[in-house]
């Protein structure tokens, strides 16, 4: 799909290699016109199994494949994850410097993106932050999820982005208002309604 005539994958990619703390963005991916536009916008691919590709499947098994995969066969151990969804394309790549400084400098497990506002139905009532998620910025040690078997730490810290940049796009209306929100940015305005809908990943 395309937001402001740019694919979301592509967006998710530029996002990351623009991030002065991130120094290797994969995309993992069983489809080959994804790993192609992945290729092609300076990401590495991994092929994900066919077992880890049916809807459904958790983001853990998926991440755990993935560091598997780079210390087997490029003899890398990332110490920390940046887990970054297509899905939210208005998150800035000083959103992600921002949280993966607040990860370091305070030494969290992992780190959140959330918005202000109420929680929706559906979403991870258990979670140790306030406000609730909004799907654009996952952060967690190697450890956490390698050791510790889970996608986020028990010492938890929420980055907080504006509700304007926190769509996350499940529907052709999420889409719409993300083209509404850049168009409306290039034009030096920005009037896009408050998100009313949140979405779980673990």
């Amino acid at each position: 799909m395309m937001v402001g005539g740019k694919e979301l994958v592509a967006r998710a990619i530029e996002q990351a290699r623009a991030c002065v703390r991130i120094g290797r963005v994969v995309v993992t991916t069983d489809d080959d016109r994804i790993a192609a536009l992945a290729r092609q916008h300076g990401a590495e691919v991994i092929n994900r199994p066919a077992s880890l590709s049916v809807e459904g499947v958790p983001t853990l098994p998926v991440l755990r494949h993935a560091l598997e995969y780079l210390e087997k066969y490029k003899e890398v151990k990332p110490l920390v994850v940046v887990i970054l969804q297509p899905t939210s394309p208005l998150r800035t790549t000083a959103d992600i410097d921002g949280a993966l400084g607040l990860m370091l400098d305070r030494g969290a497990e992992s780190v959140l993106s959330v918005s202000p506002g109420e929680r929706q139905a559906g979403q991870d009532y258990w979670s140790p932050v306030a406000d609730p998620e909004n799907g654009a910025i996952y952060i967690t040690r190697r450890s956490v999820i390698m050791e510790q078997g889970r996608l986020i730490g028990k010492n938890v810290l929420a980055y907080t982005m504006p509700v304007e940049r926190s769509i996350d796009i499940d529907t052709q209306e999420d889409l719409d208002r993300a083209e509404q929100y850049l168009a409306e940015q290039s034009e030096g305005t920005v009037k896009v309604k408050k998100v009313e809908k949140k979405r779980s990943h673990r």
